[in-house]
């Protein structure tokens, strides 16, 4: 399972793991900074995640606190994605970059994508 973080889990997380899912990779997503939020599905996301994608540092940086106050260790393959609080839902662009910067990753760690 891939665990997409984000800020608010509106736009650029949710919009990758509806990308990976219909890709065929197992994906969730959340904001770290949510009201929303709930730590236990942190948790539980991140002891299931294989891979972990932050959208930018200070998101990977707020996690690494987090986990560190409840005495957790940090998944070993997180990424920075480095996208900016910019897009929408779905945009095009985000979309693009989502792929571009995504796949290769997976690719690396032998994930199969369906092509679609």
């Amino acid at each position: 399972m891939i665990l997409f973080i984000c800020s608010e889990g509106k736009y650029r997380s949710k919009t990758a793991a509806d990308i990976f899912n219909d890709k065929g990779i197992p994906s969730e997503y959340i904001g770290i900074f949510s009201r929303y939020l709930k730590h236990r599905d942190l948790n539980r996301f991140i002891k299931f995640a294989d891979i972990v994608f932050c959208m930018e540092n200070y998101l990977k940086i707020k996690l690494l606190k987090y986990l560190n106050s409840i005495g957790k260790t940090f998944p070993p393959k997180c990424y920075v994605l480095d996208i900016e609080d910019k897009y929408m839902y779905n945009d095009d662009v985000l979309i693009k970059i989502l792929l571009d910067k995504i796949i290769p990753i997976l690719e690396k760690h032998g994930m199969k994508i369906n092509e679609q």
